[in-house]
C-alpha cells in the first residue's frame, strides 16, 4: 500500500450533509422509541379500562404487596407487545421499508437455528450470573428492587396469560421493534454498533437493574444473530425458547409452590450445558462468524453523531429515570429479615 492509498482524517470524517442525514436517521430512530415508549401506557391504560370487572384488588397476606391475576397480566404484558408491533409497522409504512425480506429463511436450517438456541442458552445463563452480580452490588450498596413488589396469583389463567405473554407475544413484539426497527436502521450507518446500541436500549426498556444486564447480554446476541442471518427468525425462536424455559419454573409453582426453586436452578444448569455444547460447537467451527467491522470511518459515523440526537438522548433518559425508580433503599424489615434467613 502506497501513501496514496492511505485515507486521511477529512477523507474518512463525513462531510456536514453526511452528518446531517446520518443525525435525522438516528432522530428517527429516537423518535420511534419515544412514542413506542408512551404508546405502551397509553394501551395499558385502554387495556386496564377494558378488562378492569376482572381485576384484583387484593393483597397477598403474608407480604402486603398487590395481587395480580390475568387481567392484571394481560393489560400489564400486552401493551408493551401491542405497542412494539404497531410501531413497527407504523415506521416501516411511513419509511417505505419492506419488512417481508426481514422474515427470510434463505439458506436456513434446522442445524442453523438449533446452534443459535444453543447460543441463546449460552448468553441467557451468563445473564442470570449477572443478575446475582447485580443483586450483590445494590445489596452492598444497601438497595433493593422495588419494581417486582407484587405477586402472581398462581392459577390457570394467569399462567396461560404468562405463558402466552411470554413465549408468543413478547418474543415476537420485542424483535420486530428493537431487531426490526431499532438495529435495522442503525446498522445502516454500522452493523456492530447496531447490535450493541439495539442490545443495550433493549436492556434499558426493561426498567429494572436486573432485567438490564439479563436483557442486554441476550439483545446483543439476538442483534448478532439477526445481523448475520440477515432475518428476525432466528432471533424471535432463540427469543422464544429462552422465555419457554423460564416459563418451567412458573409451571412447577402451580403444580406446587416449593417446586419453583428447585425448577429455577435445574433449568439454570440446563442452560449452562446446553450453552456450553453450543459454544463448544462454536469453537470447533471451521467458519466461525465473526462480528461486522468497526473501522474508524464507522467510529466517526456512530458514537459521536448518535449522542446529538436529541430523540435518542431524550429515550436513553426516560429508560434510566424507569431504573432510577425500580430501586430504592432497603426497608428495615426486609433487611431484618434477610440478615436472619442469613443466620
Amino acid at each position: 500500500m502506497t501513501d496514496t492509498d492511505v485515507l486521511t482524517d477529512e477523507e474518512i470524517a463525513p462531510s456536514r450533509a453526511e452528518r446531517k442525514k446520518i443525525r435525522k436517521l438516528y432522530n428517527k430512530v429516537g423518535g420511534a422509541m419515544v412514542i413506542q415508549y408512551f404508546f405502551m401506557y397509553v394501551l395499558y391504560a385502554v387495556l386496564s379500562i377494558i378488562l378492569s370487572p376482572f381485576m384484583l384488588e387484593e393483597t397477598a397476606p403474608e407480604t402486603g404487596f398487590a395481587m395480580v391475576g390475568w387481567a392484571d397480566a394481560a393489560a400489564m404484558y400486552f401493551a408493551p407487545a401491542l405497542a412494539s408491533v404497531i410501531m413497527f409497522l407504523a415506521f416501516n409504512a411511513v419509511n417505505n421499508v419492506k419488512i417481508t425480506p426481514m422474515f427470510s429463511t434463505k439458506n436456513m436450517s434446522p442445524r442453523l437455528i438449533g446452534c443459535c438456541v444453543l447460543g441463546a442458552f449460552a448468553f441467557h445463563a451468563v445473564g442470570i450470573g449477572l443478575e446475582y452480580v447485580m443483586d450483590t452490588v445494590l445489596w452492598n450498596c444497601g438497595l433493593e428492587v422495588v419494581s417486582f413488589d407484587y405477586e402472581m396469583k398462581n392459577d390457570a389463567a394467569t399462567l396461560f396469560v404468562e405463558i402466552i405473554s411470554s413465549v408468543i407475544a413478547a418474543p415476537i413484539a420485542e424483535e420486530l421493534f428493537y431487531r426490526g426497527v431499532v438495529l435495522k436502521q442503525t446498522a445502516r450507518v454500522s452493523a456492530r454498533f447496531g447490535i450493541i446500541f439495539s442490545g443495550v436500549m433493549f436492556g434499558l426498556m426493561h426498567g429494572n437493574p436486573y432485567q438490564f444486564v439479563m436483557a442486554t447480554s441476550l439483545g446483543i446476541y439476538f442483534g448478532y444473530i439477526t445481523v448475520k442471518t440477515d432475518s428476525l427468525v432466528p432471533a424471535i425462536i432463540c427469543h422464544a425458547a429462552v422465555n419457554g424455559m423460564m416459563c418451567i419454573s412458573d409451571i412447577a409453582s402451580y403444580i406446587g409452590e416449593e417446586l419453583s426453586e428447585p425448577a429455577f436452578y435445574v433449568v439454570w444448569v440446563a442452560e449452562i450445558l446446553l450453552g456450553l455444547w453450543g459454544v463448544r460447537l462454536y469453537v470447533r467451527s471451521e467458519n466461525r462468524p465473526k462480528l461486522p467491522p468497526y473501522t474508524d470511518y464507522h467510529k466517526k459515523r456512530a458514537l459521536p453523531l448518535l449522542i446529538t440526537s436529541v430523540w435518542v438522548i431524550i429515550i436513553t433518559l426516560l429508560y434510566i429515570y424507569d431504573i432510577y425508580n425500580s430501586v430504592a433503599p432497603i426497608t428495615a424489615d426486609i433487611a431484618e429479615e434477610l440478615v436472619t434467613s442469613a443466620a
